[in-house]
């Protein structure tokens, strides 16, 4: 918090040089002490929205005019050359042919043979018990039931489920890992 005390003279003087137009930055500058958001919280406050004639923004139209001014009078940005020896790092596109010949690789996932859920309730789980929920709300929920993978809370058909098939750089890292093992 500041030190700045709004007192009955400030908050007078802050009216009147508010209503000449001033802007936060100035009323915080003359008051001195005070930082332009406290000015404009100040006058949020206040609920204090008259301003002088000629200090409103200007009309949307006018800005972009002046946006536009601004484009057409800076000077057109230097084409760069490449350097000796940059040519070889172009991207090049690729050639259809090539790309024809590449044989797509899909990785699918070995069906899961998912076993018939036993339906426990959650009191009833041991602590090796697949916690995947099956059927039912809040207190009423049921669970899988079957002996729980180590280090998991799900069998192994609720395992597979709960981890994805996983980002695709995942999925692609795969056949380089299996090339390396």
């Amino acid at each position: 918090m500041s030190d700045f005390d709004w007192n009955d003279e400030r908050i007078s003087a802050l009216r009147k040089m508010w209503s000449e137009g001033l802007s936060a930055t100035q009323i915080a500058a003359r008051l001195g002490g005070a930082s332009r958001n406290a000015v404009l919280g100040k006058v949020h406050r206040l609920r204090l929205q008259d301003r002088a004639p000629g200090c409103a923004p200007k009309p949307k139209t006018e800005r972009i005019a002046t946006r536009k001014k601004l484009q057409l009078a800076r000077p057109p940005k230097p084409t760069v050359k490449p350097l000796v020896g940059q040519a070889q790092f172009a991207r090049k596109k690729p050639d259809p042919v090539k790309v024809a010949e590449v044989k797509s690789i899909e990785l699918r996932p070995a069906p899961i043979d998912m076993p018939k859920p036993l339906l426990t309730a959650l009191i009833d789980l041991g602590r090796t018990d697949c916690r995947w929920p099956v059927e039912g709300e809040k207190s009423h929920m049921l669970f899988c039931g079957h002996p729980a993978q180590p280090e998991s809370s799900y069998c192994a058909g609720h395992h597979r489920l709960s981890v994805g098939a996983g980002t695709r750089s995942e999925r692609l890292a795969i056949p380089s890992k299996l090339m390396v093992a």
